[in-house]
């Protein structure tokens, strides 16, 4: 069984949230690509200077979406 059909069973006969599982299952995949990237990046001479990523900003942004959705 896919994510979607999951989701699909918990929803029931409710067919105004099937946009929602849609969505809701494309920003799990994409959470799940940016866990992947690396989320700071540290100065190669003073670690003490680190930087955030954009992988790590647009994460935060899906997962604010994704719990928006949830």
């Amino acid at each position: 069984m896919t994510r979607k059909e999951e989701l699909i069973k918990l929803i029931g006969e409710d067919v105004s949230l099937l946009p929602l599982i849609d969505d809701m299952v494309y920003l799990e995949k994409q959470l799940e690509y940016f866990r992947a990237l690396p989320m700071i990046k540290v100065h190669p001479l003073d670690p003490n200077k680190q930087k955030v990523t954009p992988a790590a900003k647009l994460y935060k942004e899906c997962l604010q979406q994704y719990t928006n959705i949830v």
